[in-house]
C-alpha cells in the first residue's frame, strides 16, 4: 500500500509542476503576442514617420514579444506533462499517447519571424536612413543654386535662381 501512496504523492507533485508551468505559459504567451502586436503597430508608425526612436521601440517590442512567446513554449515543453508526447516509442498497454504535430514548427517559425523583424528594424536604422551627405547635396525649397543650362554661350539661361 505504501508504494501506491508513494506513486500518488509523486503524481500530485508532477501535477503541481504542470500547473505552475501552465500558469507561467498563460502569462508569457499573451504578453508575447501583445509585444509582437505592439511592435508591429509601432513599426507601421515608424515607417510613416521615419522616426528613429519609434524604430528602436518597435524593434525592442518585437524582440521582447518573441522572447516571451518562446519562453512560454519552452516552459510547456519542460513540464512533466509533456513527457506523454510520443517520441516514436512503443506505448504500454492502455497508455495515453499524444503525437506531436506541426504546431511547434509553425510556432517556432512565427517566433523567429517576430525576432527577425526586430533585428531588421534595427538594421534599417543603420542602413536605410538618409545620409547627411545626400541631404546636403540635394537642393531644397528656398535654397540658392547656380544654374548654367547652356554654359557661357547663352547668358539668358545662366544665372542664380531660387528654388
Amino acid at each position: 500500500e505504501s508504494a501506491v501512496f508513494g506513486e500518488a504523492i509523486e503524481s500530485c507533485k508532477l501535477d503541481e509542476q504542470d500547473l505552475e508551468a501552465l500558469e507561467l505559459a498563460q502569462i508569457l504567451a499573451p504578453a508575447g503576442a501583445g509585444g509582437l502586436g505592439a511592435g508591429f503597430i509601432a513599426g507601421l508608425v515608424a515607417l510613416l514617420s521615419n522616426n528613429t526612436i519609434i524604430k528602436v521601440f518597435s524593434a525592442l517590442l518585437a524582440a521582447a514579444g518573441s522572447g516571451a512567446t518562446l519562453g512560454a513554449l519552452l516552459v510547456i515543453q519542460a513540464a512533466p506533462v509533456y513527457s506523454v508526447v510520443s517520441n516514436d516509442e512503443e506505448p504500454g498497454s492502455f497508455e495515453i499517447v499524444y503525437q506531436p504535430g506541426l504546431a511547434q514548427i509553425y510556432a517556432l517559425g512565427a517566433i523567429g519571424c517576430g525576432f527577425l523583424s526586430g533585428l531588421l528594424m534595427l538594421a534599417s536604422i543603420k542602413f536605410c536612413s538618409k545620409s547627411k551627405e545626400r541631404e546636403s547635396t540635394k537642393p531644397s525649397v528656398g535654397k540658392q543654386v547656380d544654374v548654367d543650362l547652356d554654359g557661357a554661350k547663352n547668358p539668358m539661361f545662366s544665372g542664380n535662381y531660387s528654388l
